[in-house]
């Protein structure tokens, strides 16, 4: 009977075990289910979301030596700024796994990103997040080709590069069956001397301009090639007369017929290559975090486009020689968390004076990144709000790098931001007129205190229809995607 107080008391010591071990497990399960949240709005967010994309012992190689370039989609590369009466080519350049280091002290605060990535180029939400969308409005200067020479020649601003595009020939290949030939290479010749070489864009166009050439100023008739998939064809064209009749019809198009199918009677999904050249100097920064959070749902809505493209972004940032860098990439990828990452660590800082190394940005962007070759619609949407420098001493020329873009068939898409001036404007239409695309400007929703293309017009007061930029933009991709199915 003594017993009895003991046995007691040890059940009861096992009950109050077992139910302390119950308690915990509950506690565990409630701990490993909760999603992870950041800030007060309880938003489930990526596991990278929130880590900003910093360099791992980034170093800086000698003067004139050059890094190998990144694999694909795997490194940033850092062009570093040149001391005084250092040239273009003769800068540093390190490789860092992340952005590099910015001794400017801006924040690099990284915006969240509204999508986990499991699996390269895959998406979990596709829709778009922002709540205070850029405005912007768009001027296709080759669709008004007379009004854009009207433009050219009432120019009253300060020095531009020139370009003559009074005389241009739209080069346009079809197959056999009257379907447009995109990435087929085209050249143009006066006898046995060269004059032009280019890819045709998704539309199955490029163009040639005989008057910025200097052999060609006295050439009567051009042969034209055509090659693709081993087929090709030569056909000659006559200069036709020049004067206002040929700007009021938007300039000669020549037509070249090559045989046979050319196009799969079930077309595979696209390959695009989509390229974010952006200004990140101190006057862009009331509108780098609206262009990051912009490019985000870019990236989002082209996930729901038909077909299914394969799609692979890329990321050039620049500033000006004296700061801490003059150009950073970020190469080709379809992993949108490496993506969004490195585009969330871009923070404005130095710049100085107004113009910057917009010239150097776009040799790099054309240059320098590990573009598709092949089968492939290859799109630059460059950002900024002020033009180049050209008093530069060997420095690169905007002409030249829109030439080379023309010949690889990528189309640089030109944005005005807030503040870009008379001149920047001149220029961004010169580089999209001459890769067939689209002149783009912020209209509202950017930096309110800056005058110029932040405005209901652009600085020439051409109005168009207001919308949302990254409508814009995807509107253009949809078109470019399109045109390599119908």
């Amino acid at each position: 009977m003594k017993k009895q107080p003991l046995i007691s008391l040890t059940l009861f010591s096992l009950m109050c075990l077992v139910l302390t071990l119950i308690v915990a497990a509950c506690g565990d399960a409630t701990a490993t289910s909760a999603p992870r949240t950041t800030g007060t709005d309880n938003k489930t967010t990526a596991p990278y979301t929130n880590a900003p994309f910093e360099p791992a012992n980034t170093t800086v190689a000698a003067a004139t030596t050059v890094a190998p370039k990144p694999t694909f989609g795997a490194a940033a590369t850092t062009t570093a700024a040149p001391a005084a009466g250092t040239t273009a080519a003769a800068t540093t350049v390190a490789a860092a796994s992340g952005a590099s280091s910015d001794s400017s002290g801006d924040s690099k605060a990284p915006l969240p990103v509204p999508y986990a990535t499991p699996l390269p180029g895959s998406y979990t939400n596709p829709q778009p997040v922002n709540q205070d969308p850029l405005k912007a409005g768009s001027v296709d200067d080759n669709l008004k080709f007379d009004e854009y020479m009207t433009y050219l020649r009432n120019y009253k601003g300060s020095q531009i590069l020139n370009f003559d595009v009074s005389e241009r020939y739209i080069i346009n290949v079809l197959d056999g069956n009257a379907r447009t030939v995109a990435n087929s290479l085209v050249r143009v010749y006066a006898g046995q001397d060269m004059l032009f070489e280019g890819k045709t864009y998704s539309n199955g166009q490029t163009m040639f301009f005989p008057r910025a050439i200097p052999n060609a100023k006295q050439a009567q008739e051009f042969t034209v090639t055509a090659e693709k998939n081993g087929r090709s064809i030569s056909k000659q064209f006559k200069r036709v007369e020049q004067g206002q009749e040929q700007n009021r019809n938007g300039g000669g198009t020549w037509t070249l017929d090559i045989s046979g199918s050319l196009r799969p009677q079930l077309d595979p999904p696209a390959n695009l290559d989509l390229l974010f050249l952006i200004d990140s100097t101190g006057s862009m920064g009331g509108e780098i975090r609206k262009i990051q959070q912009t490019i985000s749902d870019i990236a989002n809505q082209i996930s729901t486009l038909p077909g299914n493209p394969r799609v692979r972004y890329g990321v050039v940032t620049y500033r000006d020689r004296g700061d801490s860098y003059v150009t950073r990439k970020f190469g080709f990828t379809e992993n949108l968390g490496e993506f969004s990452n490195f585009l969330n660590s871009i923070s404005a800082g130095g710049g100085g004076d107004y113009p910057e190394s917009l010239n150097e940005g776009l040799h790099v962007a054309v240059n320098d990144m590990n573009w598709n070759s092949g089968e492939a619609v290859r799109l630059v949407f460059l950002v900024a709000d002020a033009p180049p420098h050209l008093d530069y001493a060997n420095d690169f020329r905007y002409t030249d790098e829109s030439v080379e873009a023309m010949r690889r068939g990528i189309k640089i898409y030109a944005i005005g931001a807030s503040g870009l001036d008379p001149k920047g404007e001149f220029v961004f239409r010169q580089i999209a007129q001459i890769t067939l695309a689209q002149y783009l400007f912020i209209t509202r929703g950017g930096d309110e205190n800056q005058s110029g293309s932040g405005g209901p017009a652009s600085n020439t007061n051409v109005v168009t229809e207001e919308r949302t930029l990254d409508k814009i933009v995807l509107n253009i991709v949809r078109r470019e995607i399109t045109n390599l199915t119908q």
